[in-house]
C-alpha cells in the first residue's frame, strides 16, 4: 500500500545517519517503511471509539464533522521588543496538524481561506499525515492542492515534521516545494528590506525526542531574531536557553473535543498545561500553541475550532 508517488528521494542537506536512525524509531511507531510504504494499521484508542460511538447514538456526530469542516482564520499580533524596526508589520502564516489522510474533505474549506490570505510567509507545524489505520491513497493530491493554495512568502514557504510523519512524508513535501526544517535554521531577508531574522526548525520531540534546539540554534546567524518552528511546544525551556524570541508550535489541537466547561478529551503527558492552547510565555520566549487545523483520529471538534492562524510581528513592547 503505497503513501507517496514514486521512490523516496532525500534532500542531500539531510545527514544519511540521521535519516537511518529517524526511520528505525518510526517502524515500531508510525509502521512505516523508509520507501512511504504502510507496514500496518493501529487501531483507535478506545477513549476515541468510546467518544465516537457515543456522539453517534447522540446524533451529535454530524453536528461535530461540521465543526471539523469549518476551520476558523485567526489574527494575532505579537509584540517583539527584538524584533526588527525595518520589519515591523511582518505577517507569517501558521497551519497545523492537518492530518490530511483522516478526511480530505477538509481540503476544500481550508483553500477558501487560504484563497483570501495574504502573508509574507508561510509555515505548517506538523502532522501533515494521520498515518497508521488510513490507506493514504487520496492524502499526496490532497495535500498537493493545500500546498498549492499557499500563499507565496519572500522565502520558503517551510515545515516541520510532526510525531505522525515518518521522514519519508517529509522528503516528499520537500519534492513538491515545501522546505522541511530537520534541526536546521535559515535566514529570511524580504526582499527590499535591509533587516533580516533567523528561522530555526526541529523535527519532532514528542514520540521520537528528536529535536535539536541547540544544533538549530547554532544555524542561526549572529545578532538576528531567532523564531522557532516546533511541533510540540514541549521544547519551549531549551528555546528560551538558546535565545529564541518567538515559537510556533501545535501537536496539542487545543484539547479537540471539549466540554462547555474546558475539559478536553486530547491531552498530552509531558506538556505543561500553559503550553497546552494558545498564547504563553516562558521567560523572554514569546509562544503560541495553535489548536490545529485538522483533527486527530476522529474528523470531530466541540468547543475548540479549528484554525490557520496570521501572525502579525510588532516591534515594540508589550
Amino acid at each position: 500500500m503505497r503513501s507517496f508517488p514514486g521512490p523516496v528521494q532525500y534532500p542531500d542537506r539531510w545527514d544519511k545517519n540521521y535519516i537511518e536512525g529517524r526511520i528505525r524509531k518510526e517502524r515500531g511507531r508510525l509502521g512505516w517503511a523508509s520507501d512511504g510504504h504502510v507496514l500496518a494499521k493501529r487501531s483507535k484508542p478506545l477513549l476515541y471509539r468510546i467518544a465516537e460511538l457515543s456522539l453517534s447514538v447522540s446524533g451529535l456526530y454530524r453536528r461535530g464533522h461540521r465543526n471539523f469542516l469549518n476551520p476558523r482564520f485567526r489574527e494575532i499580533e505579537h509584540p517583539l521588543p527584538a524584533w526588527p524596526a525595518d520589519l515591523d508589520g511582518f505577517c507569517l502564516l501558521q497551519l497545523s496538524d492537518l492530518h490530511i489522510d483522516l478526511d480530505p474533505r477538509l481540503v476544500d474549506p481550508v483553500r477558501a481561506i487560504l484563497r483570501r490570505t495574504e502573508a509574507d510567509l508561510c509555515v505548517i507545524t506538523g502532522d501533515f499525515w494521520e498515518g497508521g489505520r488510513t490507506d493514504h491513497q487520496e492524502a499526496p493530491g490532497a495535500l498537493a492542492a493545500v500546498l498549492k493554495s499557499l500563499p507565496r512568502g519572500v522565502a520558503g514557504p517551510f515545515g516541520v515534521l510532526g510525531n505522525h510523519d515518518a521522514i519519508a512524508c517529509g522528503a516528499w513535501l520537500e519534492s513538491r516545494g515545501l522546505r522541511i526544517l530537520l534541526n536546521e535554521a535559515v535566514e529570511i531577508q524580504p526582499e527590499g528590506r535591509e533587516a533580516s531574522f533567523a528561522l530555526a526548525g526541529v523535527d519532532d520531540a514528542y514520540y521520537f525526542a528528536s529535536a535539536d534546539v541547540a544544533g538549530a540554534a547554532a544555524q542561526c546567524p549572529a545578532h538576528r531574531f531567532r523564531l522557532l518552528l516546533s511541533h510540540s511546544p514541549q521544547t519551549a525551556p531549551a528555546a528560551a536557553r538558546h535565545g529564541f524570541g518567538l515559537l510556533l508550535s501545535g501537536h496539542t489541537h487545543g484539547g479537540q473535543i471539549r466540554s462547555p466547561g474546558g475539559f478536553g478529551l486530547r491531552s498530552m503527558p509531558g506538556i505543561p498545561r500553559k503550553y497546552f492552547r494558545g498564547l504563553w510565555q516562558e521567560g523572554p520566549l514569546r509562544g503560541y500553541t495553535s489548536s490545529g487545523t485538522g483533527a486527530c483520529q476522529i474528523p470531530l471538534r466541540f468547543h475548540c475550532p479549528g484554525e490557520i492562524v496570521l501572525h502579525r510581528l510588532r516591534s515594540r513592547p508589550d
